[in-house]
C-alpha cells in the first residue's frame, strides 16, 4: 500500500504520519516548505516545493495532483483543516471519487481502507469504506504524533495552477494563536460565560496549571468571544489533554466528542443536573464566577 500525506500545517505531520502507520505500506509525503523542514518528518520519501510568500495556498494544488497522478498512492491522507478540505475535495473531482471526512479510526482494507465517522452531531458512529483511490481527511488530535527523519527529500518544481487569484496583501490576524492540541491542561468555557470579559477568569485559572483556554461552539461562533481556532467539538478540535475543566458547559454529546480521551475531567456548572456531570471525573455543582477564583488561588499556592 502506498500513502501519501499532506497538510497547510507542516506541524500536522506528525499525526498524519501516526495515522499512516497504522495502515502499513509505504509512507511519502507533500510538504510546501524549504528541504531542511521537509526532511523533518518520519517517511520514506518526502516530495517538497519551495515556498512562496507571493502565492496563496490554492496556488499550489497543480504540483500536488501532479504529483498524486505521478505516485499513484492507494491512500492520501489530508488534515482536516478548512485548507486541507479545500485541497481534499478538489482532487477528488479531478479523480472522480469522494472523500472520506473527519475519519476518528481506520485501518486497511485491501488497497484502501475503512474508518470510523461520526454522524448526527456525533450522535452516532458509522462505518465507512473506500472505493477506488482512497482520499480521508484527519482531526487534529486524533492520533498522538511521532516524529523522526524522513529518508530521502526530493524537490519538485511549482506548477501554475493558472488561477486568476493572486496574494497582493498579507496583514497579521488579531489576536494569539494557540495549539490546543498539544495543550497538556486546558479550561474550556462555555455559554454559563455570559460576557467576553469574564474570560479573564478561565484564564488565570489555566495559567495557574500551566494550561491553554478553549471553548465550547456557542461561544467561539455565537457569541465571539473566543476565536474559531480554540473551538473545541465534534467539528473543531478533538483533544487528550491530562486535565480537562469543563466550566459553564452543559456536556452536550457534540462537545463531549472532542474531549473523551481526555485523561482526567473536571466539571463546574451551577446546574447539578448538566449532562456533563455524567462524563466527569470530578464535577463541582456552584456558581463559575465564585468557583474559578477559588480553584485559581488553590493552584496558585501550590
Amino acid at each position: 500500500m502506498k500513502i501519501l500525506l499532506f497538510s497547510d500545517n507542516n506541524e500536522n505531520y506528525g499525526e498524519l504520519c501516526a495515522a499512516a502507520g497504522t495502515l502499513g505500506g509505504e509512507i511519502t509525503a507533500f510538504i510546501i516548505a524549504d528541504k531542511n523542514d521537509a526532511g523533518n518528518i518520519p517517511v520514506k520519501k518526502a516530495f517538497y516545493v519551495e515556498p512562496d510568500a507571493s502565492k496563496l495556498f490554492e496556488n499550489y494544488y497543480a504540483s500536488f495532483k501532479e504529483l498524486v497522478f505521478n505516485e499513484k498512492p492507494d491512500v492520501i491522507l489530508i488534515s482536516a483543516t478548512k485548507k486541507g478540505r479545500y485541497m481534499g475535495a478538489r482532487l477528488a473531482a479531478a479523480l472522480k471519487t469522494s472523500v472520506l471526512t473527519d475519519l476518528s479510526d481506520m485501518e486497511a482494507d485491501g488497497n484502501g481502507i475503512k474508518g470510523a465517522q461520526m454522524y448526527y452531531g456525533g450522535a452516532a458512529v458509522r462505518t465507512v469504506k473506500s472505493k477506488g483511490m482512497a482520499i480521508a481527511t484527519l482531526p487534529q488530535g486524533s492520533f498522538a504524533p511521532v516524529y523522526g527523519k524522513a529518508e530521502d527529500v526530493v524537490n519538485i518544481p511549482y506548477k501554475d495552477d493558472g488561477s486568476l487569484l493572486k496574494k497582493v496583501e498579507t496583514r497579521s490576524k488579531a489576536g494569539r494563536t494557540v495549539n490546543l492540541v498539544t495543550a497538556k491542561n486546558v479550561v474550556c468555557v462555555g455559554r454559563g460565560v455570559t460576557q467576553k470579559e469574564d474570560i479573564a477568569l478561565a484564564e488565570a485559572l489555566a495559567k495557574a496549571i500551566g494550561g491553554e483556554v478553549g471553548c465550547s461552539r456557542p461561544v467561539a461562533e455565537g457569541s465571539g468571544f473566543l476565536d474559531t481556532s480554540r473551538y473545541i467539538g465534534v467539528s473543531g478540535l478533538t483533544l487528550k489533554p491530562d486535565v480537562y475543566f469543563a466550566v459553564g458547559i452543559s456536556g452536550q454529546i457534540q462537545h463531549i466528542i472532542g474531549i473523551n480521551s481526555a485523561r482526567i475531567i473536571i466539571a463546574v456548572n451551577k446546574d447539578k443536573n448538566a449532562p456533563i456531570f455524567k462524563v466527569c471525573d470530578y464535577g463541582i455543582v456552584g456558581d463559575l464566577y465564585k468557583v474559578l477564583p477559588i480553584l485559581t488561588k488553590m493552584f496558585e499556592g501550590n
